[in-house]
């Protein structure tokens, strides 16, 4: 994460904390993102346990061994929770942004309304 904000406007954006992890539905959470993850460091921990997921599914369905596409399925859903997170906190960050420019255009046209000569185009 070398980057500075301006190359890579995810530097500095944590995840919520908010997705979780159950084994369907109505059934208890097993497990919730932490908050304030780094975006990146988020993606690179969920791409790992994607690969994972990849290598106990396949070796778990060729030996047939249930107990490691259970633990694939566990963990895939882990790795959800967390890309589920990030887009959220993107999301978040836009909103924010949108937010923002919209109550800067609103000040203006209050500002122009007041004092039309106050703001140049």
């Amino acid at each position: 994460m070398s980057k500075d904000s301006t190359s890579n406007p995810s530097v500095g954006i944590g995840t919520p904390g908010v997705a979780t992890v159950s084994e369907g539905e109505n059934t208890p959470e097993l497990f919730r993102g932490m908050p304030n993850i780094p975006i990146d460091y988020a993606l690179e921990q969920a791409s790992v346990m994607i690969g994972c997921v990849h290598k106990l599914t396949f070796i778990g369905v060729m030996d047939k061994e249930d107990t490691l596409v259970w633990a694939a399925y566990l963990l895939s859903g882990m790795a959800r929770s967390l890309v589920e997170d990030v887009a959220l906190s993107l999301s978040y960050s836009r909103d924010d942004s949108v937010s923002t420019k919209q109550t800067t255009g609103n000040d203006l046209a209050s500002a122009s309304e007041t004092d039309p000569g106050s703001i140049s185009a």
